[in-house]
């Protein structure tokens, strides 16, 4: 509103105007609206008026104005001029909105903050990485986080989380929380290499297989899986790092089961390249110095030798007799960017089983 002027000690809206014979009502509107703008002036003073509180009296003032109650004279002391008469209620609302802003006018939204930084340096606000974004710290969560979840069934059920198998431990993770992967680094395989104690007993690559899987009940094998390139050689790393995951599908779980193993192990435990010193080295029942590259080194490692880090392993364990076949995926960032082709797997009877027909014995 253009120059609306807040008098408050030469404001001497004096309840005058009203001859013996005028209007009852008049007299009443003068008065009404004179002492409600005077409120709100000492109420604007004390910082406890509100946007409304101004509307209200100056519309009053409005009023007041427009029933002749004003007596002034003196050009510095009038109220009603031309100027202040031709506002309009949506002039006043506009000007008493910018004379009293509301808090939420005043202070920055959480949402508007992009960065976890920026977010961090508010109180009000929190960064929240499964939405990437940040919200109010006080923010009552619409959805629930898929870590809480507990169930295969209940993770799928939601659209923003999807179940992972780790092994032994399953968990229900953010469908869109994938890190600092890449989404554009698909794992690019043509095939694989199944070993077992360091000897290869099955092979696919680019459609043909060779060898075979074969276990009896009870056993339990450990294997090795090694990716191939289109040119059937390893794979450098073998997919193996925190941007993908190797996930089981075995078409008759009551034959086999399979366990991956937790190929972040080795992370939890202190590297023998760690140590630089042969004392601590030797303190070490997995650690051996060696005085020729004066370095500290696992036992049994051999330059060239794979750390045990290129490639995944698992457990393949004989539940009862029969065939089945299991296929492999490599997960990257949600998705399966290589599936095998089914593996066929044999379990033989214990060799120390006995059949009812004496034939077989």
């Amino acid at each position: 509103m253009k120059n609306i002027k807040l008098i408050l000690a030469s404001f001497c809206l004096v309840f005058v105007g009203c001859d013996d014979d005028d209007d009852v009502a008049a007299a009443d509107t003068c008065t009404t609206n004179a002492l409600a703008y005077s409120e709100y002036l000492t109420n604007a003073l004390a910082g406890t008026a509100t946007a409304a509180d101004c509307e209200t009296a100056l519309n009053g003032l409005l009023e007041w104005c427009a029933a002749g109650c004003e007596t002034a004279t003196d050009s510095t002391e009038v109220m009603c001029t031309e100027e202040f008469t031709a506002h309009t209620a949506e002039d006043v609302t506009t000007e008493c909105a910018a004379l009293h802003p509301s808090d939420d006018d005043t202070h920055e939204h959480c949402e508007d903050f992009t960065t976890e930084a920026d977010c961090g340096m508010h109180s009000e606000c929190e960064w929240h990485a499964d939405d990437n974004a940040c919200e109010d710290a006080d923010h009552d969560h619409d959805h629930e986080h898929c870590e809480d979840i507990t169930t295969q069934t209940e993770c799928e059920a939601s659209d923003e989380c999807e179940w992972h198998e780790h092994g032994d431990e399953s968990a229900c993770e953010d469908a869109h929380d994938h890190g600092d992967c890449p989404e554009e680094d698909h794992a690019d395989v043509d095939g694989f290499v199944l070993e077992h104690n360091g000897v290869e007993i099955y092979r696919q690559f680019q459609g043909a297989v060779t060898g075979d899987v074969t276990l009896n009940v009870d056993e339990m094998k450990d294997i090795a899986v090694h990716f191939l390139d289109a040119n059937e050689a390893e794979i450098e790393g073998g997919y193996t790092s925190e941007c993908y995951g190797l996930e089981f599908e075995i078409a008759d779980p009551s034959i086999i089961s399979i366990e991956l193993e937790d190929h972040d192990h080795d992370h939890e435990e202190a590297h023998c390249d760690d140590l630089t010193t042969q004392a601590d080295c030797d303190a070490s029942d997995e650690c051996e110095w060696h005085a020729d590259d004066n370095m500290c080194e696992e036992v049994g490692h051999e330059d060239g030798e794979h750390d045990g880090e290129d490639h995944y392993e698992f457990e393949l364990t004989g539940l009862v007799s029969g065939s089945t076949t299991f296929q492999m995926s490599i997960m990257h960032t949600g998705h399966a960017d290589y599936t095998s082709m089914e593996v066929l797997v044999t379990v033989n009877p214990s060799v120390n089983f006995i059949s009812e027909n004496p034939l077989d014995n």
